[in-house]
């Protein structure tokens, strides 16, 4: 159990440092960093955009110079904001990706047990987890049968520009500790340079 405990604490220190790798956040760690890769991977999700594409994407975001920035009015032209709607799934794709594993009825069936006896949910080859998952689909997917194909291009626009704006200010504060780090790297190294 140690050995497993110590493998977890190992895997999701790396899991960590890698995404903020990929999120560009070198130098800083904030606490809310996990919260913002975390709603990155909803975001994906509920917009069905495509993974590898999203965080090339982010590789292209450039380097806001103030919080001014950090927002693009829904009028202005935003290239990363525009490349990540472009990577949404349409209404028929998420429909499609979210055909259900369960047939309605099973699901309610299964509920039903998990509620009264959670331990035959096993003779099943189940749990609360894949219950919870399958839930989740089929109220995804009932919200897209409802749903036209403007209203999910708005909703898409919505999370993505809300998201850009907080990644866009974390990025900016990241900036501006590599910046003072250099600055007191600079005046240590003149300092240090005028003893001599």
């Amino acid at each position: 159990e140690q050995a497993l405990a110590a493998y977890w604490k190992t895997f999701n220190s790396e899991y960590r440092a890698r995404f903020r790798r990929k999120l560009g956040l070198l130098i800083v760690e904030e606490e809310g960093d996990e919260q913002l890769l975390q709603s990155l991977f909803e975001v994906m999700q509920r917009t069905g955009a495509d993974f590898t594409n999203c965080f090339r994407a982010l590789s292209r975001e450039p380097f806001p110079l103030s919080e001014r920035d950090c927002y693009t009015p829904p009028q202005s032209f935003d290239a990363v904001f525009e490349y990540m709607l472009s990577q949404c799934a349409s209404v028929e794709v998420l429909q499609k990706l979210l055909r259900p594993a369960l047939h309605p009825n099973a699901l309610a069936r299964l509920r039903a047990i998990a509620a009264n006896d959670p331990e035959q949910l096993a003779g099943f080859g189940l749990d609360r987890a894949v219950l919870e998952r399958e839930s989740r689909r089929a109220a995804r997917r009932e919200e897209l049968a409802n749903m036209a194909p403007r209203d999910k291009r708005r909703a898409d626009a919505e999370a993505w520009r809300d998201w850009l704006y907080k990644y866009r200010l974390r990025i900016l504060r990241e900036k501006q500790a590599v910046e003072k780090r250099a600055r007191k790297s600079a005046a240590g190294g003149a300092a240090g340079g005028g003893a001599a």
